[in-house]
């Protein structure tokens, strides 16, 4: 048996992407239950457990539990940029270390993540690891078909705003491309619309409309919608991140405009011909390029959709899960 703890808070994304685990380990032959409370798991030796994170990890290590790792995250990193502690940060970095090295398989969502733990615990993972970035939808293909998508140049901005997502920048960055073209037009999907307004007089944009919709109605609202911006700042966080909200814009077929800072991002995109990766230096000339382009939308749907067939298709990463556990760990 295999037991994968989840947790209780709601968390679409982490839901996926452990349901995910499951179906692969499921077509891999293993039986698989998920838990919420530890006192659910009947645990048998030859049992294994599926957790997220260095303190779930934890739990297990007085009661020799094997288990599988879901790296989520860099903990301690994470934890230095909320708290600003040094001394915190050493003491995660030595229990993310020991959980890393006592794991019998780990979940990366980036190359760069991996290569991130590699070069900072000098441990390999070559033979017993797999990367799957975030994910939480499914391909939409109806989306590149919307009349007039890739004629009319309209950016996308959905999330909150948060300073961890640049918001600002974005807007600061939106601006200067509105005042080159100013047929531009920018399309806020955020829950703060006064903030947002806020920003948009500080930056003096013209064109623009502000809307919040469930997610089961994201789809409708990204139709019009051409680009969609993924703006982050420089640090370890950033590098290694697999932000979903790229994952959005792929299957709804909104052409991001991705931070170079993203590099797990940079490294699943190369190749891909009409994704904008931008330098954080305020040039806009690409972007520009790109919005003189014709651009017909079946070519953008093939190049889009080949990105997303190579690293985000459910079903390829339950295959490929399941070939891993079949022919490395036999169990």
């Amino acid at each position: 048996m295999i037991w994968i703890k989840k947790e209780k808070i709601v968390a679409t994304v982490a839901d996926f992407y452990l349901d995910t685990i499951a179906l692969g380990l499921t077509k891999a032959g293993k039986e698989v239950k998920a838990i919420y409370e530890w006192d659910e798991m009947q645990y048998q030796p030859g049992d294994r457990v599926v957790v997220i994170g260095a303190t779930r990890a934890m739990e297990l290590w007085g009661k020799k539990i094997p288990y599988y790792y879901w790296a989520q995250g860099i903990w301690p990193e994470e934890s230095y940029l909320r708290y600003g502690s040094r001394a915190r940060q050493w003491a995660q970095s030595k229990l993310e270390k020991r959980a890393l090295k006592q794991a019998e398989f780990v979940f990366f969502v980036s190359d760069a993540m991996k290569k991130h733990f590699e070069k900072k615990y000098k441990l390999q993972f070559d033979g017993k690891c797999y990367i799957m970035p975030c994910a939480n939808e499914q391909l939409h293909s109806e989306a590149f078909s919307t009349p007039g998508k890739y004629e009319n140049n309209v950016f996308c901005y959905a999330g909150g705003l948060s300073q961890w997502q640049c918001f600002e920048e974005t807007v600061a960055l939106y601006a200067k491309i509105e005042a080159a073209r100013p047929d531009s037009r920018l399309l806020l999907l955020v829950k703060e619309k006064d903030q947002a307004l806020q920003m948009l007089q500080k930056y003096a944009v013209k064109n623009y409309s502000i809307d919040y919709v469930p997610i089961e109605q994201l789809p409708q609202a990204l139709s019009q919608a051409k680009f969609g911006f993924v703006i982050r700042s420089a640090s370890p966080i950033n590098a290694v991140a697999t932000p979903t909200k790229i994952v959005t814009y792929l299957c709804n077929g909104l052409i991001p405009i991705y931070s170079h800072t993203l590099s797990g991002i940079r490294e699943m995109l190369a190749g891909a011909k009409t994704p904008i990766c931008y330098q954080n230096d305020g040039d806009i000339t690409q972007i520009l390029s790109v919005m003189d382009r014709d651009l017909p939308a079946k070519e953008v749907q093939s190049d889009l959709e080949a990105v997303y067939q190579k690293a985000y298709r459910r079903q390829r990463h339950v295959e490929q899960i399941a070939a891993h556990f079949q022919a490395q760990l036999g169990r």
